[in-house]
């Protein structure tokens, strides 16, 4: 969710209409709003502690359209699933 919000505010910025259109039209906001909810349930219930203040700062960086911030916990984020899944 996270690299598609990335996109999707990329997209927005550089004047892509059309590739905006194209990821909305098949990630509607519903969708995506399902697959937040999924994906922070799954987060808080399963999630290490670095992980769960990952989804803190990102809600914090995704209200303000800070588009490097959200860049920057995108790739952090990688890492610790990485790290995460491989000490697993």
């Amino acid at each position: 969710m996270a690299v598609l919000d990335v996109r999707r505010l990329r997209y927005e910025r550089s004047g892509k209409t059309q590739k905006l259109r194209e990821v909305e039209q098949y990630w509607t906001k519903t969708k995506r709003i399902e697959m937040s909810m999924e994906a922070l349930i799954a987060l808080h219930a399963f999630g290490s502690e670095e992980a769960r203040h990952f989804a803190e700062a990102w809600r914090v960086a995704t209200e303000a359209n800070d588009l490097d911030t959200m860049q920057r916990l995108v790739r952090q984020f990688g890492e610790l699933m990485r790290t995460e899944l491989q000490e697993g």
